[in-house]
């Protein structure tokens, strides 16, 4: 058994973790027998559980040797770069959701746009994510069978060339390569599965709240604008129209669209702005105010 602890010993973590997803696979094999699909089902999970595990112990070295060289400005510019592409994505998914949360087009409602792209950070960062994971591993397993065709046809050559007495025996192990692949796109799998959790089941509380920060923030009080009436608050469009947002009785607040009036309209603001004298009149008789003469006695 000492070979064994050995062979253990001298085995990466990664690769431990992915000979336990292996050996889950199989034994969920085994027991799907017994116990149905859902054996195969809570095995497969744990099995892709430790198979991110160990994908996540091979990308540790790279992560250590990034934090190391963090100091140079040209191993920042990735970095730098993800960012901006998760900044891009989030405001690209506050859009979508304040025109699904209002049926309106979300370029008229940028202070609300900008407020999302704040929040919808994180899940984006997610998508990034995910995505550089599905990338990764897909591109990692095309290398990967390129090179088993490649090294297949030079031991071809290198059993071809003994003959002429050169030994030449090249090794190549493409499993932990498939093993790395595997890991990646499992990876992804998990942050687009639970990002689909989140928004199907917190959607209705996430719009309800999108309508709300749009009310507050993009739709203010106008009763000198025409056709206002009393109690909304408007958000005029850049086609016209106008967005209104009326407060029902039950406190509810409904969130329309009318077209802007045409005809002439002349209504005096209710606060006009003072002249220079009306301002300073009361001044000038606080400063003098006439002193009766029996006080003056």
């Amino acid at each position: 058994m000492q070979w064994l602890k050995d062979k253990y010993a001298a085995t990466s973590m990664a690769h431990r973790l992915y000979m336990v997803s292996i050996v889950l696979v199989f034994l969920g094999l085994l027991l799907s027998r017994s116990w149905g699909t859902a054996a195969l089902d809570v095995t497969s999970m744990i099995a892709a559980g430790f198979m991110i595990a160990g994908f996540i112990m091979w990308c540790l070295p790279v992560a250590r040797w990034m934090r190391k060289k963090w100091h140079k400005p040209l191993y920042k510019t990735p970095i730098v770069l993800l960012h901006l592409l998760a900044l891009l994505v989030a405001t690209g998914l506050s859009r979508f959701a304040v025109s699904e949360a209002l049926g309106l087009p979300p370029q008229s409602f940028d202070l609300t746009v900008g407020l999302l792209a704040l929040l919808f950070y994180i899940p984006a960062w997610m998508a990034v994510v995910a995505f550089l994971l599905f990338l990764g591993g897909l591109l990692l397993l095309a290398v990967t069978g390129i090179a088993v065709v490649v090294f297949a046809a030079i031991q071809m050559g290198a059993s071809f060339l003994k003959i002429f007495g050169v030994n030449y025996s090249p090794q190549f192990n493409p499993a932990m390569a498939l093993f790395h692949s595997g890991g990646a796109i499992a990876a992804g799998m998990v942050l687009v599965a639970c990002y689909s959790f989140f928004t199907d089941s917190y959607q209705p509380w996430v719009l309800s709240a999108i309508r709300t920060t749009a009310v507050i923030a993009d739709f203010h009080p106008a009763p000198n604008y025409p056709g206002v009436r009393p109690g909304e608050r408007i958000h005029p469009l850049d086609n016209g129209y106008t967005a209104y947002a009326q407060e029902q009785p039950d406190h509810s607040i409904v969130i329309g669209v009318r077209t802007q009036e045409n005809s002439a309209h002349d209504q005096p603001l209710a606060n006009p702005i003072p002249s220079p004298g009306q301002v300073m009149r009361p001044l000038f008789e606080r400063l003098s105010v006439p002193v009766e003469p029996g006080k003056a006695s």
